[in-house]
């Protein structure tokens, strides 16, 4: 019998939490200035920061927006955030 083996993997919202944990840092902008921009209190944004909850899909879009980002660039592992074209500098 063949035995499957797993690898150990992030979840989708541990990927998220750590692109707008890195973003932020790259980009100067602290959990207080992220909350203000998208409209939600800083308490909220720290949850998420540290994944006690997860991301709301539809303050992606305005976190996204914050970064100068798509969306879709917040939810990609690691090694393909480093490739996405405006995450370079």
């Amino acid at each position: 019998m063949v035995e499957a083996q797993y690898e150990a993997r992030e979840s989708f919202s541990d990927i998220v939490a750590a692109n707008i944990r890195a973003l932020a840092g790259r980009l100067g902008i602290s959990q207080k200035e992220l909350a203000l921009s998208i409209g939600i209190n800083q308490g909220s944004v720290s949850n998420r920061w540290t994944g006690k909850r997860q991301w709301q899909l539809e303050d992606l879009d305005k976190v996204a927006a914050v970064f100068g980002v798509q969306p879709w660039e917040l939810t990609q592992p690691p090694a393909d955030m480093r490739n996405a074209r405006r995450l370079a500098s």
